[in-house]
């Protein structure tokens, strides 16, 4: 599958008003997780905009395996539904929420015409590794015993690569048949963020080397948890049997080279990966709504869903 890459480009003009407007009130200013919480769900909420309507957007429990994770089911008001995606948030495995990300989950349904079964995964410091990862392989489970047939995984930052390990429960674990994983910026290393990308944009930015130290000593305490593959893909022996993958990268994103390297991974393994790095955009910019359906990923997103349900 193609590559898109773009030469480097100045931010995106609505990327820069919010650069600007981040000098008077940034998210991460206080490395508190309450503060942040308060802060970062607020501004989130606001930016991915106003609810679409769907035609169902219900609560549920998903159980599997002795736990019992809270989901929040969309469908759209398409007739028959062509299969399913279990989305996990962002938010460096801190912050964020099913309701923050309400408004994505709800435009993602209407967009590929799929459910889509957002989980609202157990957060860092509270519940540290691998108390997530075992959440998000517990709705994934449970999804694909609730409503049989075509299955993706997805999500943006933290939730991309929940969603990576996911399938690698999934391949271990002979199941779910899993048919895309559907990723935007997922940290791929959290045992060095010493790549040509942290040294490029470590700084100055709203996700910055210093937030991520915070929210890999939130979510792995433990420093020998952060060479386990389940936190740490790119640290895999192998990636082969994974499902084919889309990938989501912003241009300016200290997270920038662990997509390329884990894109590299999987081709090399033989798994068709998909990856197009948007010019002029930083982490965080997947499905904001101020940018539009093109310019936010949300277009080609939902394109690749509906090519992957269809082809199940």
């Amino acid at each position: 599958m193609p590559e898109k890459t773009h030469a480097r480009h100045a931010f995106h003009p609505f990327i820069r008003s919010l650069l600007d407007a981040a000098l008077d009130a940034n998210p991460f200013a206080s490395l508190d997780a309450a503060a942040i919480r308060e802060a970062n769900n607020l501004a989130t909420k606001e930016l991915f905009g106003p609810p679409a309507a769907v035609a169902l957007a219900g609560d549920r429990t998903a159980e599997h395996g002795g736990l019992c994770v809270p989901v929040r089911v969309y469908e759209p008001d398409t007739g028959s539904i062509p299969g399913t995606l279990v989305y996990f948030h962002g938010g460096g495995f801190v912050v964020g929420d099913v309701a923050t990300w309400d408004s994505l989950c709800r435009n993602i349904a209407r967009g590929a015409g799929c459910r889509v079964v957002s989980a609202d995964y157990r957060l860092a410091p509270e519940h540290p590794f691998p108390a997530a990862l075992n959440d998000a392989y517990a709705a994934t489970a449970w999804t694909a015993r609730a409503f049989p047939g075509p299955l993706a995984v997805g999500g943006d930052s933290a939730g991309a690569t929940l969603a990576i390990a996911a399938c690698l429960l999934a391949r271990e674990r002979g199941g779910p048949r899993i048919g895309l994983q559907a990723l935007a910026y997922p940290a791929c290393d959290f045992s060095s963020f010493a790549s040509d990308s942290y040294a490029r944009y470590g700084q100055g930015l709203f996700l910055t080397t210093e937030v991520m130290t915070f929210f890999r000593d939130c979510w792995l305490p433990r420093p020998e948890d952060r060479t386990d593959p389940l936190a740490s893909p790119l640290l895999a022996e192998n990636l082969a049997g994974l499902p084919p993958c889309l990938l989501l990268a912003a241009e300016h994103d200290l997270l920038l080279d662990d997509g390329s390297r884990y894109a590299e991974r999987l081709r090399a393994a033989g798994i068709p990966c998909a990856r197009t790095v948007h010019p002029g955009m930083i982490h965080g910019f997947f499905g904001l709504a101020p940018l539009g359906a093109r310019d936010n990923g949300l277009d080609e997103y939902c394109a690749a869903l509906r090519t992957a349900f269809s082809g199940q």
